[in-house]
């Protein structure tokens, strides 16, 4: 069975594990995890290097000897969200490996990017793949990638995770969002809750602070999800997908583009300037259908099966 490593300066959101899963699942490609700082939300990851080369030394990392046979055995190895200056991981593993990993010579390198990097980058990365003559990169579903060479291949989410509240036991007329430091954020709850003082009863909730499968039993319970509406995401990233998975409907601002790789795509496309218009006409619609629609949109795009069949499939191509 050929391997591929999975090598991730981070895994915040815990993307790059669920894709070792997905592809797991499958059983035609063994993957392994190594990622280079542990997450703070409480996500699952594979083998670890946290603090290697910055807070701890080489020889007192448990798993450095892992990470060293897994990396040496890989067929080949995928960046996840790698630096704009060192897209296939060399420097990135090099440090990590506190500069004593010569055996870094695979002949086989892609990478995913999700939208965090490519919008702290954007515009260089067109420049820089353009330089490189890379045409083996996966683009993720939280962004358009405008021109870059690339297969699309969305996020993974593992479906049986995420059960659904029966909708008689949500809490009424709630609205889940998330609060985060970013300005333009805030910015959009703060509309979004102005908008609400038109409807009677409404509100946001969801508390922050609190780890990500606590976040998931407060979403579970609402009746709507918010996801930010910034120019610069315009696309979903996994807490809006957790949310449709758990039969939640979704306003977000969103990519044409995805429109053209999932046409049935059920999130509520949501500006500044519609959000209130938008708003309304949710509240008209069958909220029953919109829920189930939700929830078999994650089944048919981004469950384990279906992600996990086309990240194997890209790497046969390759190796």
């Amino acid at each position: 069975m050929k391997k591929v490593v999975i090598f991730c300066q981070a895994d915040w959101a815990g993307s790059a594990y669920q894709v070792v899963k997905a592809i797991n699942s499958v059983g035609r490609i063994k993957a392994t995890q190594v990622v280079c700082q542990k997450n703070k939300q409480g996500f699952e990851a594979g083998i670890s290097l946290d603090g290697v080369g910055t807070k701890i030394r080489v020889n007192d990392c448990p798993e450095y000897e892992e990470a060293c046979q897994a990396l040496n055995d890989a067929d080949l190895v995928h960046t996840w969200n790698n630096e704009i200056h060192d897209f296939y991981g060399q420097y990135m593993i090099t440090r990590a490996f506190n500069g004593n990993f010569p055996a870094y010579n695979h002949k086989y390198k892609s990478c995913t990017m999700t939208g965090t990097w490519y919008r702290i980058h954007y515009p260089h990365i067109n420049q820089r793949l353009q330089f490189s003559g890379n045409k083996l990169v996966v683009q993720d579903a939280t962004f358009q990638m405008n021109g870059v060479p690339s297969t699309f291949i969305p996020h993974a989410i593992d479906i049986d995770m995420f059960k659904p509240v029966p909708i008689d036991e949500r809490e009424e007329k709630t609205i889940g969002v998330y609060h985060k430091s970013d300005t333009t954020a805030n910015k959009d709850i703060i509309q979004l809750q102005e908008i609400l003082n038109d409807h009677p009863g409404w509100r946001t909730t969801c508390e922050d602070q609190v780890d990500h499968s606590e976040r998931l039993k407060q979403v579970s319970k609402c009746m709507f999800f918010f996801q930010h509406m910034s120019p610069h995401m315009m696309g979903m990233g996994r807490s809006t997908l957790e949310a449709l998975a758990l039969g939640i409907p979704v306003f977000n601002s969103v990519a044409p583009v995805l429109y053209s790789y999932m046409p049935d795509l059920p999130v509520m496309n949501a500006t500044p300037e519609t959000l209130a218009d938008v708003f309304s006409s949710a509240l008209l619609r069958n909220y029953k259908i919109q829920a189930e629609s939700a929830r078999k949109f994650v089944e048919d795009y981004h469950s384990y099966q279906v992600i996990g069949e086309q990240y194997t499939k890209f790497f046969e191509e390759l190796i």
